[in-house]
C-alpha cells in the first residue's frame, strides 16, 4: 500500500523545505507544488501546478497506476533521506574535527 503526502504550498515568504524532507523520510510519495523553496527537490518528488482537488486526485490516480514511477520516487527519496541523516552528517562533522 503506497502512502502520499501532498503539499499544495501557495507561495510562502518563508522555508518550507523542511516539510519535504520530514515527508521523504516517511517512505511515501510526496506530492508538492512548484515553489521557490521546494526547487532542490527533483527526481525524489512529484509536482503539481493546479493545485485544486480534482488535479490532484487525478495526479495520485496516475501513480497508483504506474508502479515503476513510485517505485523510483522511493528510491530517489531514501537516497536524499541517506545523505541528510544524522548519522551521516555527524560523520561529516567528525571528520572536519579531526
Amino acid at each position: 500500500m503506497l502512502t502520499f503526502f501532498v503539499l499544495p504550498y501557495q507561495h510562502v515568504g518563508e522555508s518550507a523545505s523542511g516539510a519535504v524532507r520530514t515527508c521523504l523520510a516517511s517512505n511515501a510519495i510526496v506530492i508538492t507544488s512548484y515553489i521557490p523553496q521546494f526547487e532542490d527537490f527533483q527526481d525524489e518528488v512529484v509536482k503539481i501546478k493546479n493545485l485544486n482537488k480534482t488535479s490532484i486526485s487525478n495526479q495520485i490516480m496516475a501513480l497508483l497506476k504506474n508502479p515503476e514511477l513510485t517505485k523510483e520516487k522511493l528510491y530517489n527519496a531514501q537516497k536524499v533521506v541517506d545523505q541528510i541523516s544524522y548519522d551521516r552528517l555527524s560523520l561529516k562533522t567528525l571528520k572536519l574535527l579531526q
